[in-house]
């Protein structure tokens, strides 16, 4: 099958075509993991075999996608996808050739088995057809394995073949010839070569059984590394050392991994790329950045790594809460609120990362992070779809470069992309609001500004304040909790859509919350009178606790989130 569209070339082939293609070697690129194969995967394959021999049927191993890497005399192959399958066949086989070669009458066996493990340049001299070029250690405990110095291996390598020699030489030789004939015949995979690694990404799937996954940060590591091992100007081991220190330092702000914020960094940078990119599209726009366009602005690979460095650095104390920039009390109150805007914002990186770089008033950060706060808190409670509450958080990046004009650019955005006042009040009163750390500061912002109590960060770590439900969340799961079924008129589905409304929850210390408990509501106010927190005090007033309370109470804390979070 061919694709013209994604220059590829995929067509079924058992082992021992693939491994029998002249001139051909197979190597692992850097960005590719070591070699994890465990042995519930080794014995899954082993099972797979003893299958196939059994009923005499073909396994599919998978597939394996390649990237032309080396057009010289041997042709060489990266490994996009398959790795761990390609090693694990590999070194199967080294197992089996030598548990031939310690029987008689298989003089030849162990011969044509290590001509599958070796391939030969021009000159006809013998090469490795496998090199786990990602891994030093692992190319050589593989390179012991296949030279027949099996017992000095290591690792998962030594693993594999510990695992397969053991089981070769437990059967019969009988059946030992019948699984030989399954692994180079029976085993089937799918060989795709494409014309680049970004064509091999697109074809990239993950849902291999047994595979691992590839992720698009591993490509453009490959990208950046084959480009400075091309360009004689260039240190390649510098550049590898400040790639992996700034994805590692990038990994700990964004739990997705690092791929996001440098999209980030790259669409604030004079490369100017698109604000949000799919992973496809950041693996095709890094690849034309490094390979064409730092050309065009007469940058060298070591000036654009050095520029991601610099500009990590920025994006991470932007986003992990460490700004020094200003005064102690600016910076504390910056810190503060970016630690609140990224609550349940995992786009938000871009925002703050805006906010830091491109302006140097903190009163106007302040502001911006004050706007951008309104913005997130409405997007969140909307009933907005993931993609679209995405879209204004984003915009935040796309503003004016004035002062004036950045706070007037997200006031905009919040009247035209969020919901109104009346429909987000109406949205609060039957939506649930989920134990997080958004909802904890919901709470804690209509308790500073409206009850005169405890704030965010005032007397307590953001920690010590717990979310109390009023009406237990598990009033009829545990029995513990009986004696409020009664008041919630035995009626378990009616209260599911009730417990999490903002009406039933409130403030409350650790150790308080663990006293109030599982009590009926008349012995929790024992300890929401002493309270310190003065919506949670307010419960007191009630003489009950049923579901017109939770409704009054929710249309109360809804109009004054709204006042809260409006401009």
């Amino acid at each position: 099958m061919a694709d013209s569209d994604l220059e590829l070339d995929a067509r079924p082939v058992t082992a021992w075509e693939l491994l029998g293609e002249k001139n051909t070697i197979f190597q692992t690129p850097d960005f590719q993991r070591p070699y994890e194969w465990e042995e519930s995967e080794f014995r899954d394959l082993w099972k797979d075999l003893l299958s196939a021999v059994n009923y005499e049927g073909k396994h599919f191993l998978g597939q394996i996608i390649v990237v032309e890497k080396d057009k010289g005399e041997t042709k060489t192959l990266a490994i996009i996808d398959g790795q761990q399958r390609l090693t694990t066949l590999s070194v199967l086989i080294c197992a089996m050739r030598d548990v031939y070669k310690e029987k008689t009458g298989y003089e030849n066996i162990p011969d044509q088995l290590a001509e599958l493990l070796t391939t030969s340049n021009i000159n006809g001299d013998n090469l490795r057809r496998l090199y786990l070029l990602n891994n030093s250690e692992d190319d050589k405990q593989y390179q012991l394995v296949y030279q027949g110095d099996a017992e000095k291996a290591e690792r998962q390598v030594g693993a594999a073949y510990d695992y397969y020699y053991e089981h070769l030489t437990s059967i019969t030789e009988e059946m030992l010839g019948e699984i030989r004939q399954s692994v180079l015949k029976d085993l089937s995979l799918i060989r795709t070569e494409t014309a680049d690694i970004n064509s091999a990404y697109q074809v990239f799937q993950t849902e291999n059984d047994r595979g691992k996954d590839l992720a698009a940060i591993d490509l453009v590591k490959s990208i950046l590394f084959e480009e400075a091992a091309r360009n004689q100007t260039s240190n390649p081991e510098y550049i590898k050392r400040m790639w992996l220190e700034i994805v590692d330092n990038l990994s700990e702000v964004d739990q997705a991994g690092a791929r996001r914020p440098l999209s980030h960094i790259l669409a604030l940078s004079p490369f100017k790329t698109p604000l949000q990119m799919w992973k496809e599209q950041f693996v095709r726009i890094f690849q034309e950045i490094v390979r064409e366009r730092l050309d065009d602005a007469d940058w060298s690979i070591s000036d654009f790594i050095e520029f991601l460095k610099e500009e990590s650095e920025t994006y991470i104390s932007a986003n992990n809460y460490s700004i020094r920039r200003f005064s102690h009390s600016e910076n504390k109150e910056i810190n503060q609120k970016i630690k609140q805007f990224r609550c349940k914002n995992p786009h938000g990186g871009i925002a703050t990362y805006h906010l830091i770089r491109n302006f140097d008033s903190p009163d106007t950060i302040l502001s911006a992070l004050d706007l951008a706060n309104i913005l997130n808190v409405r997007i969140n409670i909307s009933d907005m779809t993931a993609s679209k509450a995405r879209d204004p958080i984003y915009k935040i990046a796309n503003s004016g470069s004035s002062d004036e004009e950045l706070l007037e650019h997200i006031r905009t955005i919040i009247e035209e992309d969020t919901p109104t006042d009346s429909a987000l009040v109406e949205t609060i009163k039957t939506r649930p609001f989920k134990q997080n750390r958004l909802t904890k500061y919901i709470l804690l912002e209509i308790e500073r500004m409206h009850f005169n109590g405890v704030g965010y960060d005032d007397n307590h770590t953001f920690s010590d304040v717990q979310i109390e439900h009023i009406a237990p969340r598990k009033a009829f799961s545990k029995d513990k909790y009986s004696s409020w079924r009664s008041k919630l008129e035995h009626d378990e589905d009616r209260f599911n859509t009730y417990c999490q409304r903002l009406g039933n929850i409130t403030l409350l210390t650790e150790r308080q919350n663990a006293r109030a408990g599982a009590n009926p509501f008349q012995t929790k106010k024992r300890e929401y009178r002493t309270s310190e927190f003065g919506m949670t005090k307010q419960l007191c007033e009630y003489d009950d606790w049923e579901y017109n309370q939770i409704d009054q109470r929710t249309k109360d804390l809804a109009n004054l989130l709204v006042k809260t979070w409006s401009i």
